[in-house]
């Protein structure tokens, strides 16, 4: 484990979040077609016992969207963990693994459990790949993506008081203007000399059948890998996951840090 991971490390007895994602973007695997799903699955349905056929997905410029037109369809499946907290994700140009909150709080696991876990499983799926003569991927991307939620009641009361929230909102300095009805953030950098980006993302959700107001932060980073060699991919992981939390502990205010209990 690099020095990087284990200085910054912060932690929280209340964290906001309630999803991380480890993810790999490479060229799409020629050979790869539909029926390769369940063959997979019947070798991972012990801890994956249950799964969702959904839209492929495609990046643009480190930012997702539901792929909609191609002359052959494209899938993406989902195959659910049996703790229903992780979810692993695949389609022909992706391998995704998510951790998820069951509830609010919840204890999460830091990288360095995520990080191994998602070595094992990318293992498992090049060697199902290689079983089959499928070529091995060539990685174009590595991502790190953390999500939080901020709970109307918890963490504001009122869309006045996000700057209470975030230091990248300040709010308006008159009072010509009445509260906001909405706001919603997007901003994305480019670190040329790491071959990477950072996204972040503000806006506001409804969760719990629309029950409970929430604003939803999400900090995506991504990089280029030197190549696809694994020791390669997990030196990316580790700077994504960094920059991550650099962005998350300079997005968010002192005051909700100690609302969340920062340890460390």
């Amino acid at each position: 484990m690099s020095t990087t991971i284990e200085q910054l490390k912060p932690d929280f007895n209340k964290p906001p979040i309630v999803e991380k994602v480890m993810g790999l973007e490479f060229e799409r695997l020629a050979q790869w077609d539909i029926p390769y799903f369940g063959v997979y699955w019947q070798q991972i349905k012990d801890t994956y016992p249950e799964f969702e056929i959904k839209p492929a997905i495609v990046s643009r410029n480190g930012q997702e969207f539901i792929l909609e037109l191609e002359p052959v369809p494209l899938v993406r499946c989902w195959f659910r963990h049996k703790s229903e907290t992780k979810l692993l994700q695949i389609q022909h140009d992706r391998f995704i693994y998510n951790w998820q909150s069951p509830a609010a709080y919840e204890l999460y696991p830091h990288y360095d459990i995520i990080r191994p876990e998602f070595e094992v499983e990318w293992g498992k799926f090049c060697s199902f790949l290689e079983s089959n003569q499928i070529d091995l991927p060539s990685i174009k991307q590595c991502e790190v993506t953390y999500v939080d939620h901020f709970v109307r009641g918890r963490e504001w009361n009122t869309l006045s008081d996000l700057p209470d929230v975030l230091n990248c909102w300040s709010g308006f300095s008159n009072n010509f203007l009445p509260e906001p009805d909405l706001i919603a953030i997007q901003t994305s950098y480019t670190l040329p000399d790491k071959n990477a980006k950072v996204v972040i993302e503000v806006q506001p959700a409804t969760v719990n059948n629309g029950n409970l107001e929430i604003i939803q932060l999400r900090i995506a980073c991504f990089q280029k890998p030197i190549s696809s060699e694994i020791a390669d991919v997990l030196t990316s992981f580790d700077f994504c996951r960094d920059m991550a939390v650099k962005t998350f502990l300079g997005l968010t205010t002192d005051k909700m840090q100690v609302l969340w209990e920062k340890r460390s």
